[in-house]
């Protein structure tokens, strides 16, 4: 009988994990969040650079290798940071992207709106916040 309420302990905690991730990926998550955004001017106006790190909100350690998604209409690009979290995208469609970070473990980021410019460089470093899992034995 324990078992019973056990499996359906866990089921009903999937169930919601499931509905709020589905629900999260339109919004900011709450906790995750944008730290610094920089721009400035490149000498070769013909490129675009977009470009950051991650880390942990909390422990303020870098989240090697995180995914890092631009997406518009009928366009995504996507990347992983390497090693230092660092992660970077050239020379991209100019236009307005929504920027998603993805890192196992950790609530999603979406930036929902991004402006790659000719000529231009942004710099984002967000803070994304670990998802609390506990186990019941």
């Amino acid at each position: 009988m324990k078992k019973h309420y056990i499996y359906l302990i866990m089921i009903s905690i999937l169930s919601t994990s499931c509905i709020r991730q589905f629900h999260n990926e339109t919004k900011i998550i709450e906790n995750s969040k944008v730290l610094e955004t920089t721009y400035y001017d490149l000498n070769d106006k013909t490129s675009s650079l977009l470009c950051g790190e991650a880390i942990d909100i909390e422990t303020k350690e870098k989240l090697a290798y995180i995914t890092v998604e631009i997406k518009r209409p009928l366009i995504t690009y996507s990347t992983s940071g390497d090693s230092s979290s660092f992660f970077q995208f050239k020379n991209k469609i100019p236009g307005t992207y929504k920027v998603q970070f993805k890192y196992i473990g950790y609530k999603p980021l979406i930036i929902d709106s991004i402006n790659i410019e000719n000529g231009k460089a942004i710099n984002v470093r967000v803070g994304l916040k670990s998802k609390k899992i506990f186990l019941i034995e």
